[in-house]
């Protein structure tokens, strides 16, 4: 028999919580909770666990221990859970679980908490209205300041309007307990959410809410003010976005009400008085009597005498007397009072610098404004001068205002008057502004319009494309935080999220009464923005919004009040025109609307007409124009529609200097225009095809030898005029102008380019390498020149990065003032021709074009003067030589596959030969087909349990197809026979582009059965992305991997990295390093930073990952390995293109996707991980072509570690025999499951 009875434990408890309420001391509180958690059978026992919830939830707030605060929560359920519905007390435990969970909402920020808590309120208040309870007023106070909280989070999400619909449905119910405070709470609620989300509904009920407010106040007289006050801002709002007459008018009788019921008080009706004349405003723009602005003028004057500058809401009430700029002066007399208000101390206080500082900006503006209305120059040249009085006094602070308005004077000045000085102070203090502001500036749209508005006037006088950048970055961010704060969606770090907010934020901005100026120039710079991103980006509904942008751009009259002022020739009209029927046309090939096509011909015609002959936009918008024929054509195949195409292109061609830059894009289009007539006549038999494909060729080719494009264009023309001169059979053409294409590849040089935009760049030239290839060998060329086109021809942007680090550094060291010049000259010349901007310089691009086929000469002959003058630098930028591939094969054959529509051949690199071998069974159609498997859903290297044994049979038929048409024929010819076991096996380099490069060549073979003849059988085999990249891996020094001289890191992705696929990799790394830790130093890393990371990859000679990878296909150089938890985490291939590591030996990449080249644009460049980590400096490299399991990777990992420290480590081929023997024994296991053993792949030297 217990000595103390229950009833009597749950006595000393609540004793216990009585004392603690006294003196807060949490031991008294912990012996409280001891003693209720010991009573767990007793009739009151509900009441026993609601009050030890309440307890632990009190120990929480002290202490911060997360485990009481579940425990909390548990006790109250289980309290509710014993509960009948006749328990009185129910809702005050309903309300104390919503109470806990919003605790932990607090703590968390998980939403489901937030859901939680307010589900308990609820139903709190509706127990609470059932039981007539005096608190449900209470509990319902609490309920709104939770439903305040889920609008603040999530305003727009489906739980916040299910949290609305709650406390409609406690109004219904409970208006006997509902306050006057509550229904203004309510209306509150719903005007934040109005604002918001833009909905009309939403506003509507705040002031039916209000209205509700007010007539629970009554006669009131302390709160009858501040609810008419409130009702009339919400009808004032929903006046400026409905421009209904009769809720103006309502709005100014309730201000009226509330400035006389407001007056009998002690402040003066102040706040009253301003929403009185801020309504009184709008009636004044709405109507337009006088006496409506006299009398907001007036009122203002009140409120402004009644305070003076020492009231901090001064400043605003004086901004509220210049809304018009019908009282220019008494605005000026108004600011002018505030700047001479003299502080009795000497030194001025921070609160009256600050008004002081918006007081002079704002005078400034003001005089700005009236130049722009009178021109007269006195005004401009004192609004400078204004505004330069505070910027100029030393540690100025709170200077946004004045450095904003004299940005915007400058900016004025020099479209009125010239001086590129002073635009080019207005982008500076801009740029300034804007960075000053941040993300959370109550100013921060307005300062991103200015910089994208001053930055695109610079762009279009100087052509600078770093200006045209920050213009449309800054504008499409300002959009997007128009609606959606950064808070929310985190930073834009590239333009396809912000493009994607900005189609939002557009959607909501249109129910907005923005400022004219501000409005119509956000629409119009978002539309050239848009409009320029859309080849990039390929959205549609950037396009339609892009189309309306434009439309409203049409508006003529407010384009001209917007950007101020305008010459009386300002082509604007035709330019609007012109980049609306271009967005039309790219809405269309979309839509294939052919409504839309011919609105955008419509519209073209019309820009053309308005342009007068001899404007440098003439020829753009005649090629625009062929473009719409030609589309047209596709339509219809109306001979006069194609006949208008290449009309219209070759008068852009006639209107255009020769080498303009532009001419290159109208060469390509009438090309295209001349094949496309031939093949259709041909079709038709209605005239002479040959003639046009003749035309054709002649275009294509005049643009590959056109010294005023860029590298890129003419490499397109070539392939395209070669690929004519083949299909007409003259071989001898097509090689020599293919020839003259692969030249041109190494002037691409896109290393000024971030290596996201070099990736975009080179994706329309995907599949040269091939082709160029096999008209060598068709062409009978020597093997080693054919090869020697292929190699140029793929991977061209890590043939960039190794010529980077190797010829043009190397050329730095021995010739420093040569390779400042040619890098200076190859980085102009990869640059675009600048993009046609919204509004027109007036000035001719000619000269751009000039400087390019200067830069084309000027790198000629520096590269001829490098060959020539500069020692060991003969082949300088060229590809390897014959003798640099034969020694490639110092260690082993290298082989190289190339696949086309024309034929497939194999070439065999070994010390004394290169030779080519034809694989006539290794068709190009068959290997698309075995490609769409790794491709195209459902891949075969993805699925579950259910799919296995169907992909594996896939993935065994493509690795025997693979030993049939390509590895066996060359094993063949190199007379290489099956090796004993025991025997140590040869090594073989394999390499690839196109297609090939996807395909498991290492694990071709028949793996049906043991005894079946498969490629482990022959050699050892590795990879390499190119035969330059193997190359670069050798030339630094192998250095053993065990000794005190060598340190191997261990990297492992924490446990949870990914929620849905728990790794043990830390538990593989630890064991890993316990297998070489008596060998060399080693170091565990769990979870580190990316810069950690980097630092990591400096010091040691082989590291380990452990973690989630992912190829991404869209963007190759985003592909990752995940080091932590959160996007952050991700360490991207772009992140690791650095500077050469020096120490850097073996990276073991134990991650998934990490050999993956799942770019079917981008098959030449060879992107991935593991190649990645081969161009950072790493010789040994060992990655996986798909997902790799836990279990599988963990064994292939140990085993190879093993057999490093097996030997001394000092023949390098150790690391490609210790990977062979742990793939084979893994294989072993199981032969006929490739999709476990063959995703492991070598790499490197």
């Amino acid at each position: 028999m217990p000595l103390v009875s229950l009833a009597d434990l749950a006595h000393a408890g609540r004793d216990a919580y009585a004392r603690f309420q006294l003196d807060e001391d949490v031991d008294t509180l912990t012996q409280a909770i001891g003693c209720l958690k010991i009573v767990n059978d007793h009739s009151q026992l509900p009441t026993v666990l609601a009050d030890l919830g309440v307890y632990l939830h009190d120990r929480y707030g002290l202490t911060g221990n997360a485990s009481d605060l579940e425990e909390a929560i548990i006790f109250e359920s289980q309290s509710l859970a014993r509960m009948g519905p006749e328990y009185s007390s129910r809702a005050r435990i309903l309300n104390n679980l919503g109470q806990f969970y919003n605790s932990r909402f607090e703590s968390t920020l998980t939403p489901s908490d937030l859901q939680q808590a307010i589900a308990q309120t609820h139903l709190a208040v509706m127990e609470a209205v059932k039981h007539d309870d005096e608190t449900a007023a209470q509990y319902l106070d609490f309920l709104l300041e939770l439903v305040a909280t889920q609008t603040s989070y999530y305003a727009t999400e489906d739980d916040s309007a299910e949290a609305f619909d709650k406390v409609e449905e406690l109004l219904d119910a409970g208006r006997a307990m509902t306050k006057a405070r509550h229904y203004d709470q309510i209306a509150n609620l719903y005007y934040i959410k109005s604002e918001i989300t833009s909905q009309l509904s939403e506003l509507l009920k705040a002031i039916s809410h209000a209205e509700s407010a007010l007539a629970a106040t009554g006669d009131d007289t302390s709160y009858r003010a501040i609810r008419l006050t409130n009702l009339a801002n919400y009808q004032l709002t929903l006046y400026e976005k409905t421009f209904q007459g009769d809720i103006l008018r309502d709005a100014i009788q309730n201000t009226r009400e509330a400035v006389e019921v407001a007056s009998h008080g002690t402040d003066n009706a102040l706040v009253e008085k301003m929403a009185l004349a801020s309504a009184l405003h709008h009636k004044y723009h709405c109507w337009g009597q006088v006496d409506d602005l006299d009398e907001a003028i007036e009122i203002g004057l009140q409120v402004v005498t009644a305070t003076g500058p020492q009231d901090e809401d001064w400043m605003d009430r004086m901004q509220n007397l210049s809304l018009s700029d019908q009282d220019f002066n008494l605005a000026l007399n108004a600011y002018n009072t505030a700047i001479q208000h003299h502080y009795e101390e000497h030194a001025i206080p921070d609160p009256i610098w600050k008004r002081q500082s918006r007081a002079t900006g704002k005078m400034s503006t003001l005089f700005r404004k009236r130049f722009e209305c009178f021109k007269d120059t006195r005004d401009i040249d004192t609004s400078v001068i204004l505004a330069r009085s505070i910027l100029s006094v030393e540690d100025s602070l709170h200077i946004n205002d004045c450095a904003s308005a004299l940005a915007l004077a400058l900016w004025t000045d020099f479209r009125f008057r010239g001086g590129l000085e002073k635009l080019d102070e207005a982008v500076d203090l801009a740029k300034s502004i804007a960075q000053r502001q941040g993300s959370r500036g109550a100013d921060y749209l307005g300062s991103l319009n200015n910089l994208s508005g001053i930055c695109q006037t610079r762009y279009d006088a100087t052509g600078n494309e770093a200006d045209l950048q920050t213009c449309l970055d800054s504008a499409l961010e300002g959009q997007a935080w128009h609606t959606y704060p950064k808070q929310r969606f985190g930073d834009l770090e590239n333009v396809q999220f912000a493009v994607r907010y900005a189609s939002d934020a557009r959607d909501s901005a249109t129910d907005r009464r923005l400022p004219v100026d501000l409005s119509t120039s956000l629409d119009l710079t978002l539309s050239q923005a848009l409009t320029l991103r859309y080849q990039h980006l390929q959205a549609l509904a950037d396009l339609t919004d892009a189309v309306e942008t434009l439309r409203h751009a049409n508006a003529v009259g407010a384009l001209e009040q917007a950007l101020g002022i305008s010459p009386p020739d300002d082509p604007a009209k035709a330019m609007y025109r012109s980049n609306l029927s271009l967005t039309l046309f790219d809405l269309f090939k979309l839509t294939r609307d052919r409504e839309t096509l011919e609105s955008s011909i419509e519209s073209s015609e019309k820009a053309i007409r308005e342009t007068k002959s001899g404007d440098t936009q003439l020829p753009e918008r005649l090629n625009t124009s062929g473009c719409l024929y030609a589309a047209r054509f596709e339509i219809t195949n109306q001979n006069p529609d194609m006949d208008k195409a290449i009309s219209r292109t070759q008068a852009a061609i006639d209107a255009t200097p020769p080498d303009n830059p532009q001419c290159a894009k109208y060469y390509n289009n009438l090309g295209g225009y001349f094949m496309m007539r031939s093949l259709a006549r041909e079709l038709d038999h209605t005239g002479s095809s040959e003639e046009d494909m003749k035309a054709s060729l002649q275009a294509y080719r005049h643009l590959l030898y056109m010294a005023g494009a860029t590298p890129l264009e003419r490499v397109g023309a070539g392939y395209s005029a070669s690929s004519i001169a083949y299909n007409n059979k003259d071989l001898g053409a097509a090689q020599e102008i293919i020839q003259k294409t692969i030249e041109m590849l190494p002037k691409i040089s896109p290393l000024a380019l971030d290596r996201s935009d070099q990736e975009h760049a080179l994706s329309g030239i995907s599949g040269l390498s091939s082709y160029a290839t096999s008209i060598a060998l068709e062409a009978s060329s020597d093997a080693s020149r054919a090869l020697q086109l292929e190699e140029a021809g793929r991977g061209v942007i890590a043939g960039l990065a190794i010529s980077a680090r190797n010829d043009i550094s190397d050329l730095e060291a021995h010739a420093p003032e040569i390779a400042a010049e040619y890098k200076t000259c190859q980085d102009l010349l990869s640059s675009q021709a600048p993009a046609a901007s919204v509004r027109s310089s007036g000035h001719s691009s000619n000269g751009h074009g000039a400087n390019r086929f200067e830069l084309n000469s000027r790198l000629d002959a520096l590269e001829d003067r490098i060959r020539r003058e500069v020692p060991g630098f003969a082949n300088f930028q060229q590809p390897l030589s014959t003798g640099d591939l034969r020694k490639l094969a110092s260690k082993g054959t290298v082989v190289s596959f190339n696949v086309s529509h024309i034929r497939s051949d194999a070439f065999i690199i070994t010390q004394t030969d290169i030779k080519s071998i034809p694989l006539p069974d290794l068709k190009e159609d068959d290997l698309r087909n075995k490609a769409r498997l790794f491709l195209e859903d459902p891949m075969i290297t993805k699925g579950g349990l259910k799919t296995k044994n169907a992909r594996n049979m896939s993935l065994l038929g493509v690795l025997k197809w693979l030993w049939n048409v390509a590895v066996h024929p060359v094993l063949e010819a190199l007379e290489i026979q099956r090796s004993p076991a025991g025997k140590s096996l040869p090594r073989m380099w394999w390499t690839a582009s196109g297609l090939m490069a996807l395909m498991p060549i290492h694990a071709a073979g028949d793996h049906t059965s043991e005894g079946a003849p498969n490629i482990f059988d022959f050699v050892i085999p590795s990879y390499t992305t190119t035969l330059r990249a193997l190359a670069y891996a050798r030339e630094m020094d192998w250095k053993p991997l065990r000794g005190d001289g060598s340190e191997f890191a261990f990297i492992a992705s924490p446990n949870n990295a990914r929620s849905n696929t728990p790794l043990t990799v830390e538990e593989s790394a630890r064991e890993l390093s316990d297998t070489v830790r008596q060998h060399c130093k080693t170091k565990v890393v769990v979870g580190p930073t990316k810069p950690e990371t980097l630092e990591i990859l400096e010091s040691c000679s082989a590291v380990y990952f452990g973690c989630h990878g992912q190829s991404v296909s869209t963007q190759p150089c985003r592909s990752f390995l995940q080091l932590g938890t959160d996007d952050d985490s991700h360490l991207t291939i772009q992140e690791i293109q650095g500077s050469r590591l020096r120490e850097a030996q073996l990276a073991y990449l134990s991650a998934c996707d990490t050999a993956n080249v799942s770019a079917r644009h981008l098959v030449d460049e060879v992107v991935h991980i593991a190649g990645a980590f081969s161009l950072l400096g790493f010789r040994q490299v060992v990655g996986t072509f798909w997902q790799a399991k836990n279990t599988p990777a963990r064994l292939v990992a140990k085993r190879l570690y093993e057999n490093l420290m097996l030997g001394d480590g000092e023949d390098e081929d150790c690391v490609s025999r210790a990977y062979y023997t742990a793939v084979t024994e893994l294989r072993a296991r199981n032969v006929q499951d490739p999709l476990v053993w063959a995703t492991f792949a070598h790499f490197g030297a």
